[in-house]
């Protein structure tokens, strides 16, 4: 018996299924909701930081780990970047080992130790807890501490503390006007006031810190005397200060610890950052420590033009560009140029930030010298450069080129395969175009190739046919703005050939052993050739020896192309960039391996500053690795910095 067949399942699979609205809706509405959430998690991620809104206040900086803000009306704390805005009303802490520093437009600063809270306001400054100290410059500042408002006036410094015990202030220098409810008091200078947690006043023994005054930068070039000094309220007869000095804010690596009876003392440092404190040698509740800086300020070192440098020129008065090492923490320099060396007379006199160029020099023997300059929170002097003199002369003709690759004797790669190939020289100062010959004669007449170029090289196309393979030579003139030609370089020779030829030292003769009772003749061992010589050293190109990167370049630019001559059988190149510093010390910014004769770096890794670049050619022979000498050039950033500059009167080294 047949059954029939059911075909009610296959027609509902066969029907197309439609989506319900609602399902659309809630998908609509699920799907916006993310893209809201996403939206606001941003644009408060990014509110954090800067506040587009608002106007900033301050300008933080912090040391140590890190600080953290907490804007007004924000519940979660941000953590900071450096020089981060502050805006009116935002909370500022420090966690434990941290330390943080807050500019005001006024040029107060205010120092804050770790665990402390403050609330800036345009016009105040709230502090909850913990130590700070304040430096006012032209400007007064008022700060509020549970219900004592202080009044610090403009060129004051202090120290203040605030916690459960209580709250006290040390006037370093200046006047303050403490306000505690119930009057007004004038703390003078050198003096000091401790109130209990119920706002009265504690009669007890004190000492205040006088000297050096808190956050003192001290400039030396060696171990340094540092005068201690302090006032002491309400001592006993007999009794003593302790004095404390230490690597750390903590005290827990003391360098000096002692008891004296007086006010103050000379202690020797070496360069680095110490924490001292004093207070009365029977308390159980010392202070907290105020640090001390002591900076090994090296004197700069002129660089160019070195020490009886000769500078010729033939029409047009020389470009000089006066390099020096760096001086740390120096803001400028004043850089003197005079035709006798006391310089009584220079010529020029000028404050620069960096390098400084000059074309208004004329023929004759200079002398000159370069002075750091500091900002007004340093102490104490760094002598100048030392006198360097050079001498510029004036000469019938142009100097002729001085080549640089291919080397004279080298191998020039005619490879299909090949890249391009530079023939490079030394940049000639007056040189307003350069013309270059390469021809199979040593006297490079009848040249193959010829032509004028702006530029102190020659760039080979890697598609060019016109040298095969054979010996060849070369030679440069250089041509000034008056169309006067120099003499022909040094004529190099170079050989263009598709392979390189075997680098083998020449054998070397082999006596043969003396006779022997064999029946045949043992012939002499050979003689194992000699390792292959190293390559040959890559020579820079671009940015060319002794350049210099002003705000003009560096407008447009992101990165900075180092580009340098191949070197023949080179599988591969060694790319290093240092940071010039004082003593011809130098630290290393990037290292990298390069298959070509190309790097980038970009700018945003490179401050302002002398940079020195080098690069290596490496060879294989099998798993012997071998490296050439390394090809060098310097180049300089130079960018002026924000900012007035001061120029400060030291006076003498640790106060009047």
């Amino acid at each position: 018996m047949r059954k029939k067949k059911n075909t009610r399942s296959t027609q509902i699979a066969d029907k197309p299924r439609r989506f319900p609205a609602a399902d659309a809706a809630v998908y609509f509405l699920c799907g916006a909701g993310i893209a809201v959430c996403l939206w606001l998690f941003f644009t408060d991620l990014n509110k954090s930081l800067i506040q587009l809104d608002k106007t900033p206040v301050a300008d933080i900086s912090f040391k140590y780990k890190a600080a953290q803000r907490r804007i007004a009306d924000r519940v979660l704390w941000d953590r900071l970047q450096q020089h981060s805005p502050v805006y009116s009303g935002d909370l500022i802490r420090t966690a434990d080992l941290s330390e943080a520093t807050v500019y005001f437009p006024g040029g107060a600063e205010i120092d804050l130790s770790e665990n402390s809270i403050i609330q800036v306001f345009p016009e105040r400054i709230d502090l909850t807890r913990g130590d700070v100290s304040l430096a006012a410059e032209s400007k007064g500042v008022i700060i509020t501490c549970g219900g004592n408002t202080l009044d610090i006036a403009s060129g004051a410094v202090v120290t203040i503390s605030s916690g459960e015990e209580g709250f006290s202030l040390n006037v370093i220098e200046g006047t303050v006007r403490l306000d505690s409810g119930s009057g007004f008091t004038d703390i003078p200078e050198g003096t000091a006031v401790i109130l209990d947690s119920r706002g009265a006043a504690l009669v007890r023994s004190h000492a205040v810190p006088v000297s050096p005054r808190p956050q003192t930068k001290y400039l030396v070039q060696e171990n340094a005397p540092v005068r201690f000094s302090w006032n002491t309220l309400n001592y006993q007869s007999g009794e003593k200060t302790r004095l404390e000095i230490a690597e750390d804010r903590r005290f827990s690596k003391p360098v000096l610890k002692t008891d004296i009876d007086g006010s103050e003392t000379t202690v020797s440092l070496e360069a680095g950052k110490w924490w001292w404190r004093v207070y009365p040698a029977e308390s159980r509740t010392p202070p907290s420590g105020i640090k001390l800086s002591l900076i090994n300020a090296v004197p700069p070192a002129p660089i160019s033009p070195g020490r009886d440098a000769l500078i010729r020129y033939n029409t047009r008065l020389p470009e000089i560009r006066f390099i020096w090492s760096e001086t740390p923490e120096a803001s400028s320099y004043i850089v003197e140029v005079s035709v006798d060396a006391a310089f009584t007379l220079p010529l020029i006199q000028t404050q620069v930030q960096r390098s400084f160029l000059n074309s208004r020099l004329e023929a004759g023997r200079w002398y000159w010298r370069v002075r750091p300059v500091f900002s007004g929170s340093f102490t104490g002097t760094v002598n100048d450069s030392g006198t360097a003199s050079f001498t510029i002369e004036q000469t019938g003709e142009l100097a002729a080129p001085v080549l640089n690759a291919p080397p004279d004797g080298g191998f020039f790669s005619i490879l299909p395969e090949r890249q391009n190939a530079y023939f490079s020289w030394k940049r000639e100062p007056e040189a307003a175009a350069y013309t270059i010959y390469i021809s199979k004669n040593a006297d490079v007449s009848g040249p193959v190739i010829s032509g004028k170029i702006q530029q102190n090289y020659f760039i080979y196309g890697s598609g060019e046919t016109t040298l095969t393979e054979g010996v060849y030579y070369w030679g440069v003139t250089q041509t000034n703005s008056a169309g006067s030609e120099s003499p022909l370089s040094g004529i190099f020779s170079f050989t263009a050939a598709a392979n390189p030829p075997p680098v083998r030292a020449p054998a070397e003769p082999v006596a043969a052993p003396a006779a022997a009772p064999v029946a045949a003749e043992i012939p002499p061992p050979e003689r194992p050739a000699s390792p292959p010589l190293p390559p040959t050293v890559p020579v820079p190109v671009s940015p060319r020896d002794g350049f210099v990167f002003g705000v003009r370049e560096i407008l447009n630019l992101e990165r900075i192309d180092f580009r340098w001559i191949e070197t023949a059988g080179a599988e591969a190149y060694i790319f290093t960039l240092y940071k010039t510093g004082p003593g011809n010390t130098r630290r290393e910014i990037v290292r990298t391996r390069q298959r070509q004769a190309f790097c980038s770096v970009y700018l945003p890794q490179l401050d302002t500053g002398t940079f020195l670049w080098q690069v290596e050619a490496v060879q294989r022979d099998g798993n012997i690795e071998r490296s050439s000498d390394p090809g060098q050039s310097s180049f300089t950033i130079d960018i002026p910095l924000p900012g007035e500059i001061k120029f400060y009167d030291p006076g003498p080294l640790y106060g009047n």
